[in-house]
């Protein structure tokens, strides 16, 4: 996969996953439990430091891009997937729906798969002449 395709896909995950965030803040500020156990604030700060992960990418720092990428799957796979499925089947009642969960689990699960493509090297970087 092309690198800049694959960059602006996970600048797609860092605006979903800020996006739910935001809505769990705001649903919390107007009285309402938050979306997910995760703490929005959090969820946050998450993604804004992984949003700075991509700029190794950027630089065309490759290597080291791979490495944090590496990194998000761990992190991400598990507090962001495995975490959510184990908390939605023992304590659905931390959710705000079922439905939300899935939501959160499909977007952590979006973001996993584009960090296994970059952290194993799938990608390639265009020629600046074309």
């Amino acid at each position: 996969m092309r690198l800049s395709v694959l960059l602006r896909l996970q600048l797609v995950y860092v605006a979903m996953g800020t996006g739910f965030n935001v809505v769990s803040l705001l649903v919390g500020i107007l009285g309402a439990e938050p979306l997910t156990s995760t703490k929005p604030y959090l969820g946050l700060i998450a993604m804004l430091v992984y949003a700075s992960f991509l700029l190794a990418a950027y630089k065309e720092r490759l290597l080291f891009y791979r490495v944090l990428m590496g990194c998000s799957l761990l992190l991400f796979g598990h507090s962001g997937i495995y975490v959510h499925i184990v908390q939605l089947y023992q304590q659905p009642e931390l959710y705000y729906s079922t439905s939300v969960a899935l939501a959160a689990i499909a977007i952590n699960a979006f973001g996993w798969m584009l960090n296994l493509l970059a952290a194993l090297g799938h990608i390639y970087v265009e020629d600046k002449n074309s």
